[in-house]
């Protein structure tokens, strides 16, 4: 904790009172209740997870940057990203530019200890994925609807 505290410049004590109790505001009172063992777990495995993908979307947006003409980010930023990074600037380029994409065809991958990189290769697929439904699902909507199909239940 205070290594990871240290390089995103947090105060450890903050985090840890933050991870280990819960605040209750009753009656204009504010309780500090003890978490359980389970309950601090999921707060870390959630903090872990933002820290881990506001990192993935600020590298991916400073690759796309080095390899475009412009600075500005291609990948918007997820929501909240704002308290990690500066504001997202429009990218508009007068030429098609390159960027960097990540696909790991074989999916999800559960280890019994994943890694870094892992956890990396596993985020960008689930927003892989997520996309790739999204479009496709969007795009036989629409061929649905111009054929006269009611695809609505």
């Amino acid at each position: 904790l205070r290594m990871a505290c240290f390089l995103l410049g947090l105060e450890e004590s903050k985090v840890s009172e933050a991870m280990l109790t819960k605040l209750l505001t009753i009656g204009g009172k504010t309780i500090h209740k003890p978490q359980d063992v389970a309950q601090a777990s999921d707060k870390r495995d959630a903090f872990a997870k933002l820290v881990y993908s506001s990192l993935f979307l600020w590298m991916v947006n400073k690759i796309n940057a080095t390899l475009s003409e412009d600075s500005g980010p291609v990948v918007p930023p997820s929501p909240g990203a704002e308290q990690f990074s500066p504001p997202p600037r429009v990218h508009k380029p007068s030429v098609p530019t390159g960027f960097i994409g990540v696909l790991d065809i074989y999916g999800f991958e559960n280890f019994e200890n994943n890694g870094f990189e892992q956890l990396l290769i596993n985020y960008a697929n689930e927003k892989l994925q997520r996309h790739f439904n999204r479009h496709l699902f969007e795009v036989e909507q629409n061929l649905y609807s111009s054929e006269g199909v009611d695809w609505t239940y």
